[in-house]
C-alpha cells in the first residue's frame, strides 16, 4: 500500500485526489492540506 498526502491542493490537486480516491486500489489518500479551505 502506498500512503499519499497532498499539499496546496487547488484544481490540480483536487482532480489527482479524486482519482487517487476512486481509481487506485494500492494507494491510499491520507492527507490532503490546502490553506485555503
Amino acid at each position: 500500500m502506498i500512503r499519499v498526502g497532498l499539499i496546496g491542493c487547488g484544481a490540480i490537486g483536487s482532480s489527482i485526489a479524486r482519482v487517487i480516491d476512486e481509481d487506485f486500489d494500492e494507494v491510499d489518500l491520507v492527507a490532503v492540506f490546502d490553506r485555503d479551505i
